[in-house]
């Protein structure tokens, strides 16, 4: 089975629960971890296939604990990590902010070459609240579609 790895930095605890979702979903295929970045080491990295990140938005940009830990794992592997997809979770429209600062962190470093080229945003009541309703088909979609990519 392909190894995929969900890292995220989860503050309120919606980025590991829409991990832990997408943990679920693809469990059936792949070989799947869930951890906070600040749990991920080497040997984590060296055999993935696929690499998750559940970030944040936070301060009009991506999550600065997020982009660092980017940085560190480009140290770990000196080839590209094959597929990669990106959600993010936020409760302000920096959308356009989040992901110029996420292509940048991304474009600069080696093992970032074959990302998913959509992001999902799943939008959160206030700084510290729960998932607002209605985007489940969303999400679900984002699942399926970054499953699939992820397999072929």
């Amino acid at each position: 089975m392909k190894k995929i790895l969900i890292a995220h930095n989860s503050q309120s605890g919606n980025s590991k629960k829409l991990a832990e979702e997408f943990a679920e979903n693809y469990k059936d295929i792949f070989e799947v971890d869930v951890k906070p970045i600040e749990g991920i080491n080497e040997q984590d990295i060296a055999t993935i296939h696929g690499l998750i990140l559940a970030t944040r938005i936070e301060a009009f940009g991506a999550d600065r604990k997020m982009r660092a830990f980017l940085e560190r794992i480009d140290t770990y592997r000196e080839e590209p990590i094959p597929k990669i997809g990106v959600f993010y979770t936020h409760s302000m429209k920096w959308k356009k902010f989040f992901k110029k600062g996420m292509d940048k962190t991304m474009g600069k470093l080696n093992i970032f070459k074959n990302n998913y080229p959509e992001l999902l945003e799943v939008r959160v009541k206030g700084m510290k609240g729960s998932i607002i309703d209605g985007q489940e088909e969303k999400i679900s979609n984002f699942i399926k579609n970054l499953k699939s990519y992820i397999e072929n």
